[in-house]
């Protein structure tokens, strides 16, 4: 993914020479200016050895990106990660734990520890140097229940299973402050106080 950059109210675009890692990029500014941007697909191996998901800085407008690996699990095909500052100020991501596939970390809610699967939202207070609270994006249902995803498959969602994939967007509405998430098939809608519940 790379930036096109209009200077005349988008009647002409000049395409910047740097390129995150990966596609499907998610791009957040950063409080000193720079720009922060994740990528799919081209995930890089972490200090522990596992595929993490790639993330960019760039501090000229996408001209040269410094490349480095995120503590999130990389994704694939048919999923897409979202990433926002919310008006509360801290950053979120919305993306996927693929839970066991090969060579990818696992991801633990940090309520309750267990182990998740499926779509989570990931908040940073350091300016997406660290994600320490992570929420699975569900409904709490103590008995799994069948929902669709993509193209009408069905999951089982409950208090550790979410949406195993789709091409989310997210969007959070600044009156209210709600989040409203929509992916191929589904719309989710919570606050910050719900992903800072323990």
């Amino acid at each position: 993914s790379r930036f096109y950059l209009s200077s005349d109210k988008g009647k002409t675009w000049t395409k910047q020479k740097g390129t995150i890692r990966g596609h499907h990029g998610a791009f957040v500014q950063l409080k000193n200016s720079s720009i922060w941007g994740i990528g799919r697909n081209e995930g890089l191996v972490g200090k522990d050895g596992l595929l993490r998901m790639a993330q960019g800085v760039t501090n000229d407008r996408g001209e040269s990106f410094f490349i480095s690996a995120t503590g999130l699990p990389n994704i694939h095909g048919g999923q897409r990660m979202v990433a926002l500052r919310l008006k509360e100020g801290p950053i979120i991501v919305l993306s996927f734990a693929n839970g066991n596939a090969t060579g990818v970390p696992s991801v633990y809610e940090s309520r309750h520890g267990k182990e998740i699967f499926g779509m989570f939202a990931a908040v940073s207070f350091d300016e997406a140097k660290t994600f320490p609270v992570i929420r699975l994006v569900s409904d709490d249902a103590s008995v799994s229940h069948a929902v669709e995803t993509t193209d009408g498959d069905i999951f089982y969602m409950n208090q550790t299973h979410a949406e195993p994939r789709g091409y989310i967007s997210a969007i959070q509405d600044q009156t209210t402050g709600m989040i409203h998430v929509v992916s191929s098939r589904q719309h989710y809608q919570f606050n910050y106080a719900w992903l800072m519940a323990k």
